[in-house]
């Protein structure tokens, strides 16, 4: 054993067992040696003395050696003691003495160490609820070298970033040579952290939040990092856990592991009606029977105005062999799209959804499945499983890489039928998503159908001089601050185009209507672009199917309106400055095989491309033939039909 400690401005290593003969601390720079204090048998030297040594090393970092053969302090065979804190300020310095990664004692100075050294393992033993509003946690972290005598529980927003501690109790340590098992317990209430960490709580929509779980450690022998280790997936089964959020309405922890081991949980809300509905369903198991003439369909849980909706009002009002039932957040603005047909809306979170969702066995979803789901229970997601679905997908997939949202072979239970457009589609989504070729229908979007209809030149020249410039988003720009989004090639780039003088001298010129409208996940940004003479589109309750119908020419980069456009046979101009981005990188060169519309990469060119459309508003000839082959053959309006004869098939 080998007692370390600093005393009156000294530090003081001691053993009587191992000889500290020539006992140093080295550096870059030099040495200076321990002294042996023979009346109480320590080795000593001034912190002064090494603060001077250390002070002018680049990363201020000593080592400590022994013997004539550079023996370190191998604190993986040597049990160190520390009889004090290890850490002490000279007034200039901070000066630590602590154990590296690889396991020896060692000096710093003014950088706190890491801790990473001390940590082993974590287990969560427990999760439980001991009040309707309190949660608790015990939990056991295994440390090496020296035992903690503190913890805080971690727990993060993972979208917004947002971060809560709670101070854990320590309820006891034992040891086992060099390590030690040391006990916590953590109590919280459910809504003092979701108010922290939420910056809006609407307890009757979807739930998109996901909290993650981190340790922070501390010892009594020195100042260490605050690195936050993840907290490991409990070895006993994980359920959903309810507690009170108020009077009115429950919340929910629903607990999981991630890929990586790591305990997390999806958090909801649900109202007590609805909750109290939900566990007599659940106990009486009047959930297991589905009615196979029920069908459910979804959007986004606050929209009706894609492929959904038409698929819906095609149910709705062309056949009797399925009762639909569309589901959709009460506040929604696109419930006005509903009304007539008020007696098969479902809203969000009500009863009536949660009982129609067990008791359907068809689900018809143009996001995803779980947009259905009127909370995250492992009940919920196993009903999820076991139903026939078909993606009515929202865009035809043109570019850009979707494989992390949609590959078959990450998301097997996806869908049991995915709807496409065109023969080429179908090998994009059996060679890029992979995709079994018979689950894979060429049918056309349902939306397609109103898309087209009334479709002809006369309405096309009343619309020629509308022009609509509809960008898609970018990956690695969706979460970024504002300072960083208007240093991008996207912002710029498309700011330098709203105010360009010759395109502002065209719009005056030739009396034209000019609107910009950014994609969902960049709306968030819209404040930061500004014109004089074009319109920065809000995001209101409008279709994208209106703009599509209403404007005649139509600026995109990689986004799949631009196919959509281009079945009506209206222009489209392709602006792409980027063709590096990750999403289509790989991609581009085959593009020009099916994108419906002439490819600009400056500015410029994309301009004189737009002075020729008004002129000669039509789609070329060219381009047409691309349309037919590779984006829609039918040109029709029959997709509803098409789709219906899937569902019947599934």
């Amino acid at each position: 054993m080998i007692g370390v400690s600093i005393n009156n401005g000294k530090v003081c290593l001691e053993s009587e067992e191992v000889d500290l003969t020539s006992l140093r601390v080295q550096s870059k720079q030099g040495e200076c040696l321990f002294f042996k204090n023979i009346a109480e048998s320590k080795w000593e030297i001034p912190v002064s003395r090494i603060v001077e040594l250390l002070s002018n090393n680049k990363d201020k970092r000593g080592f400590i050696f022994f013997g004539d053969k550079k023996n370190a302090i191998d604190c993986f065979n040597l049990t160190v003691n520390a009889k004090t804190n290890l850490h002490m300020n000279t007034g200039e310095h901070d000066f630590y003495m602590f154990v590296s990664m690889d396991g020896y004692l060692r000096i710093i100075l003014d950088k706190i160490p890491t801790a990473k050294t001390y940590f082993k393992d974590s287990e969560i033993t427990e999760i439980k609820t001991v009040y309707p509003r309190t949660l608790k946690l015990n939990f056991t972290i295994t440390s090496k070298y020296f035992p903690l005598t503190n913890s805080y529980l971690i727990i993060k927003n993972r979208k917004e970033g947002k971060e809560f501690a709670i101070e854990a109790k320590f309820t006891g340590s034992s040891q086992n040579g060099r390590v030690f098992v040391n006990k916590f317990t953590v109590f919280f209430d459910p809504k003092d952290v979701v108010f922290k960490l939420l910056d809006h709580i609407n307890c009757d929509s979807f739930d998109f939040s996901v909290f993650d779980f981190s340790f922070v450690i501390e010892n009594n022998v020195t100042k260490i990092s605050d690195h936050k280790f993840r907290a490991k997936s409990p070895k006993f089964d994980l359920s959903e856990t309810w507690l009170d959020f108020s009077s009115e309405y429950k919340v929910l922890f629903s607990w999981y592991n991630t890929i990586h081991s790591q305990l997390s949980a999806r958090i909801g809300f649900l109202s007590v009606a609805s909750y109290l509905f939900y566990d007599k369903l659940i106990q009486t198991k009047n959930y297991e029977q589905a009615d196979k003439r029920i069908v459910l369909i979804t959007e986004y849980p606050n929209k009706a105005q894609d492929n959904g909706f038409a698929f819906f009002k095609y149910l709705m009002e062309k056949q009797n062999e399925f009762t639909p039932y569309y589901i959709i957040e009460k506040d929604s603005p696109d419930v006005k799209y509903l009304s007539k047909y008020k007696n098969n809306i479902v809203y969000f979170k009500s009863q009536d959804h949660i009982r129609l969702f067990f008791k359907a066995n068809y689900l018809l979803h143009t996001h995803t499945p779980k947009y259905a789901m009127p909370f995250h229970g492992s009940l919920v997601q196993s009903k999820l499983k076991s139903m026939k679905k078909i993606f009515l997908q929202h865009g035809i997939i043109a570019l850009k890489d979707v494989g992390f949202v949609y590959d078959y072979n990450q998301h097997p239970d996806f869908t049991n039928a995915f709807i496409v457009s065109s023969s080429r589609e179908l090998e994009t989504v059996h060679k890029m998503l992979n995709y079994p070729k018979n689950l894979i229908k060429v049918t056309g979007l349902t939306r397609f159908d109103s898309l087209l209809k009334n479709n002809n030149p006369l309405s096309r020249l009343k619309e020629r001089k509308n022009v609509l410039i509809m960008p898609t988003w970018r990956k690695d720009l969706e979460r970024v601050s504002d300072n960083v989004f208007i240093q991008s090639e996207f912002y710029k780039n498309y700011q330098a185009l709203i105010n360009d003088s010759r395109l502002k001298q065209l719009v005056e010129e030739e009396n034209i209507e000019l609107n910009f409208f950014l994609h969902n996940n960049f709306q968030k940004y819209r404040h930061l672009f500004s014109s004089k003479f074009v319109n920065i589109l809000k995001p209101d309750s409008t279709p994208i199917q209106n703009h599509l119908k209403n404007n005649g020419i139509l600026i995109t980069d990689y986004s799949s309106v631009g196919l959509d456009f281009s079945i009506q046979k209206k222009p489209v101009l392709y602006y792409q400055f980027d063709k590096e981005i990750s999403e289509v990188k790989d991609q581009v060169e085959a593009s020009s095989e099916f994108l419906p519309g002439p490819v600009y990469q400056t500015k410029e060119g994309l301009i004189d491309g737009i002075y020729q459309k008004i002129r000669v508003n039509m789609l070329d000839k060219k381009f047409k033939k691309v349309v037919k082959k590779q984006i829609y053959p039918f040109n029709d309006t029959k997709a509803c039909d098409r789709v219906y004869d899937v569902l019947r098939e599934i």
